[in-house]
């Protein structure tokens, strides 16, 4: 009777079944806590909730994936992707990346690339965002998938650690490029608390490092900047 009535369930149909209920599940409960989440920030806009909320169930890309961006077409995860040349990379040639001996990065994977194997160290990245943001052909793609990639909030601590005054225009491009690609202010929303005490620190240093400048007239010009990024970056 037992080893009848075993036969004639189909047991395959109830894993897929309660893999689509378990699923539905994690759905609702991911959804749910964005909801609360983007209630305490208190976003803008219904479409910066929606936006939340949509993420939630994002899932992270493999190396092997490939996305179109605006004709963009590439594997997604570059800096994850290995092959045995990248394997043999040196000390060496880790140095001269770093201080600005290779060509800057102009695309998203290259940033990535650089950023993720021969940056060991804040200054290190520090000196790569800088030597970024002098290169003429920075375009805004690499700037959305710096974003995608979740890296303002990290960007934003390594310039509140290695702050230095004489790069505080360099330093108020790349907030202006990120503050202008369409997933910034999802990213915004996600970065942690510690991450959002370091923008404000580092705000306050670029505004102090202003007032210490004695080119009155550039210094207008870059305070007026400093305030309306302050704004995109909910400081105000």
């Amino acid at each position: 009777m037992g080893s009848k009535l075993r036969s004639e369930i189909n047991f395959a149909a109830l894993e897929a079944e309660l893999n689509v209920a378990a699923e539905a599940d994690g759905r609702y409960q991911r959804e749910n806590d964005a909801k609360f989440r983007a209630l305490h920030q208190k976003v803008a806009t219904y479409e910066d909730f929606r936006q939340i909320v949509l993420a939630s169930n994002l899932k992270p890309l493999e190396k092997h994936e490939k996305i179109n961006i605006a004709g963009h077409t590439g594997i997604w995860n570059h800096a994850l992707s290995t092959n045995n040349s990248a394997a043999s990379v040196t000390s060496g040639d880790n140095d001269k990346a770093v201080h600005g001996h290779l060509p800057a990065p102009t695309t998203g994977p290259e940033f990535l690339k650089t950023w993720k194997r021969e940056c060991k160290t804040f200054g290190d990245k520090y000196r790569l965002l800088v030597r970024t943001s002098s290169c003429p052909g920075t375009k805004q793609l690499m700037y959305f998938e710096i974003c995608s990639a979740g890296l303002l909030g990290d960007i934003l601590t390594v310039f509140c650690s290695e702050f230095q005054g004489r790069d505080l225009e360099p330093i108020l491009l790349i907030l202006e490029h990120l503050s202008c690609v369409d997933k910034f202010k999802l990213s915004l929303a996600f970065i942690s608390s510690s991450e959002s005490e370091n923008c404000s620190k580092l705000f306050n240093k670029l505004e102090q490092a202003l007032s210490a400048d004695d080119e009155h007239e550039k210094n207008s010009e870059l305070i007026d900047k400093l305030r309306l990024l302050e704004g995109k970056y909910k400081l105000q």
